[in-house]
């Protein structure tokens, strides 16, 4: 499924989050993965990515380091992109560099000193969640559709 989304998806801006390898995307399949890999841990359904996550650190499925940089992650691009949608109701629409009252909301709102230090954080996040993905796939793991 992975390869699948891979072939289609094109990231127009370094700000649309779901589409850039580490985003969203990839971020929300390693955890489904992770969720089915050890899915009889698990009573029912519609659990939350950082209660997937939690659970199986938790029980030490999960190691600490990766537990953190996926959380790390998830709230890093979810604030991203709300702020985003807030804005541009469309993420795929958001030109590089953000206009200056987005960039100031966005600064204020995640508490960075400036845009270079948030791309310098996103970047960081986006390269440990495909690293970590790109482990996991290697060691034999699949996400499949």
């Amino acid at each position: 499924m992975l390869e699948r989304v891979r072939k289609v998806r094109k990231a127009r801006s370094k700000w649309h989050l779901r589409a850039r390898d580490g985003g969203l995307v990839d971020l929300d399949l390693f955890v489904q993965a992770l969720r089915l890999q050890f899915g009889n841990l698990f009573d029912g359904t519609g659990q939350s990515p950082d209660e997937i996550i939690g659970q199986l650190q938790e029980l030490q499925k999960i190691n600490v380091n990766l537990s953190e940089d996926l959380t790390d992650a998830i709230g890093l691009f979810n604030e991203a992109h709300h702020c985003l949608r807030l804005t541009f109701g469309n993420a795929v629409s958001v030109p590089d560099p953000l206009p200056l009252p987005l960039r100031k909301f966005m600064l204020t709102r995640m508490d960075f000193a400036d845009e270079k230090h948030l791309t310098l954080i996103l970047e960081a996040a986006l390269g440990k969640v495909l690293a970590h993905l790109e482990t996991y796939l290697a060691a034999g793991k699949t996400i499949s559709s």
